[in-house]
């Protein structure tokens, strides 16, 4: 009798065993999924290149009639050498642009920043006190920029005079840049002609400005006081956002 008791106290047992490790395997379990998302990606192509072109002044000037037999061809020539750029009444220049080649596959600016440097152009009288005297015109675009009521060489009056030479440095400097520009990703940069590129050009006309204030710049420079003129402009190509 104690011996079929005590069977099936273990037994009760055993069955109470097996439902409690059912319950806790039963709370381990869980469902699950997954997914694996890959991708990849290159850098950008910039691979764009700016190379500047010449100078817009010289050591020698041709004369409008060099084709003329029997003439002298040069109207300047400088005593320095080729090196030894100079302006004379009656030149002219311009400045060749930046080539700029690239296709990059990211938005880019090309931005102009100019600086024109002029020196000592001044005029004495005898007897009186220097005044500025610049001769030379400025050609940025279609537009022409020199000191109120210079005339060019057709004889016309510029249009966007300026009342002295600083107010002629910010004039020009502020149209060449802007000429600055933005273009969309892919653009070919080496296509962009006119429309992005900006001409400047220059002249100091011989047309009767005044005879006597150019002689006296001459006379200076022979006097190792020459006056100067310079112009630089960095093309920069950027990437914009």
């Amino acid at each position: 009798m104690m011996k079929n008791k005590a069977m099936r106290i273990a037994a009760g047992a055993g069955v109470t065993t097996l439902l409690t490790m059912s319950v806790i395997s039963g709370s381990f379990a869980k469902y699950i999924t997954s997914g694996t998302g890959t991708d990849s990606a290159r850098t950008a192509k910039f691979g764009v290149t700016v190379t500047a072109n010449g100078t817009m002044f010289a050591s020698e000037y041709a004369k409008d009639d060099e084709n003329v037999v029997g003439t002298i061809v040069k109207s300047v020539v400088s005593s320095g050498g080729e090196s030894d750029h100079v302006v004379a009444p009656g030149t002219k220049g311009e400045l060749l642009n930046a080539t700029i080649t690239g296709k990059p596959e990211v938005a880019v600016k090309v931005s102009y920043e100019p600086t024109l440097t002029l020196n000592g152009w001044e005029y004495t009288d005898e007897g009186s006190a220097s005044s500025e005297y610049f001769p030379i015109i400025f050609k940025v675009g279609d537009k022409k920029y020199g000191i109120t009521g210079m005339k060019d060489s057709t004889g016309a009056k510029i249009t966007n005079g300026s009342a002295n030479v600083e107010a002629l440095k910010t004039a020009v400097e502020n149209a060449i840049r802007a000429y600055s520009k933005d273009y969309a990703a892919n653009t070919d940069l080496s296509g962009i002609g006119a429309d992005g590129f900006v001409d400047v050009s220059w002249e100091w006309a011989y047309n009767g400005n005044s005879d006597e204030k150019d002689t006296y710049l001459g006379d200076q420079a022979a006097a190792n006081k020459a006056s100067t003129v310079e112009l630089s402009m960095k093309t920069t190509v950027t990437q914009i956002d």
